[in-house]
């Protein structure tokens, strides 16, 4: 079986020191070229973080859940859009790893250096049975990080000339499928205010035939390899990499206002730090964080626990999603109050806060972390929740 190289996860946080300077030299120049620029795309992959979830038969990590939780943070804190471009393509390399075929496994990972999978695996396509495969369409949004992966996933709606093919469970068949980069056109039209660096492109995928192992099913996947993380499924992994985001892009933002206190002073007021209310609101802020940061610990840990012994419930993916939220809301108070207290400092264009305050709330518009979700975790926990909800 075909192999990529990942650092270590016992090693990973150490090894995260010597991408620091680069990353903190280049952040703000990903904002401007509209994609992670190649610099800091080139050391990732050559540091080997982006296959920290990768199963380990195929070289990766398979890191838990916290490892990388804590890893996607602290890259997020160095610089949010790259911290965004390392968890999309992190996360989707290893769904590609886990659950496709050994075909589709031994065509992405026989180059090292290209086994790196970006895309969007909402069914906004459709797909068709057909001489032992998929004939496949559909066009898409946000493949964050696809400048520099070989492989674009696109979710697919199952249909036959009859309509939709339905699950036992009653849910619609729908396929995450892969297909290489040149099958898919990117429509270069990523213009929007936070997370410019990310290269979230649009795109289309036309007509194109795949064989069966290049697809897996979105709403009741089996992991083919690797061991508990890939029971979380792609939900659960994808709660993993957005909180991780939220944390580490609300704690720079604390950073930042915490050194920049000890200096702002407005005419006839007392320098900012010294001031009780800057002191009393921040003191709330991080605590806050710290506790979403301390909440979403505990429940992945919990999770993953879970997946060891094959118990992973819909309270159990509940409670993962409730984690993410809470991180996201925690992460927007931290930013929302460095923005506010920083003044006109954080107005100006390369301000760190203000980077920070445009990243975090364009994450907040993902569709992963609406509110609804709130409604949705809830209803698992009060014990009134549809049979086929999914989360």
């Amino acid at each position: 079986m075909a192999q990529v190289h990942a650092l270590p996860s016992s090693n990973v946080r150490e090894s995260l020191a010597a991408l620091s300077p680069l990353i903190e030299a280049h952040a703000g120049q990903s904002d401007v070229a509209g994609h992670l620029v190649d610099p800091v795309a080139d050391v990732l992959r050559a540091s080997g973080v982006f296959a920290l979830m990768v199963p380990a038969v195929l070289g990766g990590a398979e890191a838990d859940p916290v490892t990388a939780l804590d890893v996607i943070a602290e890259i997020s804190r160095l610089d949010g859009s790259t911290g965004w471009n390392l968890m999309a393509v992190m996360t989707s390399t290893a769904l590609a790893g886990a659950f496709l075929g050994d075909d589709a496994v031994q065509g992405i990972f026989a180059d090292a250096g290209n086994a790196l999978c970006a895309g969007q695996m909402a069914p906004r396509g459709m797909a068709v049975r057909r001489d032992g495969g998929y004939v496949v369409k559909g066009r898409f949004g946000f493949a964050s990080g696809s400048r520099h992966a070989g492989w674009i996933f696109g979710g697919f709606r199952e249909v036959t000339d009859e309509g939709p093919v339905l699950l036992e469970s009653g849910l619609p068949s729908v396929l995450a499928a892969v297909v290489p980069q040149e099958a898919a056109t990117m429509l270069g039209n990523w213009d929007v205010l936070g997370l410019e660096g990310t290269g979230s492109y649009d795109y289309e995928i036309p007509e194109y035939w795949l064989a069966e192992g290049f697809a897996f099913s979105f709403f009741d996947p089996v992991p083919r390899r690797g061991g508990p993380l890939y029971r979380l499924g792609p939900l659960g992994i994808a709660a993993v990499g957005h909180a991780g985001f939220a944390l580490g892009v609300g704690r720079r933002a604390l950073d930042e206002i915490g050194r920049l206190a000890l200096g702002k002073k407005r005419i006839g007021q007392a320098v900012l730090v010294e001031q009780q209310a800057f002191q009393r609101d921040y003191g709330a802020v991080a605590a806050r964080l710290e506790a979403a940061a301390a909440y979403c610990r505990a429940t992945f840990h919990d999770a993953y626990r879970a997946a060891e012994a094959d118990e992973v419930t819909l309270e159990v993916r509940a409670r993962c999603r409730l984690a993410t939220l809470n991180a996201h809301a925690a992460a927007v108070a931290a930013v929302d109050f460095a923005y506010h207290e920083a003044g006109s400092d954080s107005l100006r264009n390369g301000s760190s806060i203000q980077r920070c305050f445009r990243n975090l709330r364009a994450a907040t518009q993902h569709v992963f972390v609406d509110d609804t979700i709130y409604a949705d975790s809830a209803r698992v926990l009060l014990g009134i929740a549809e049979p086929d909800l999914v989360l």
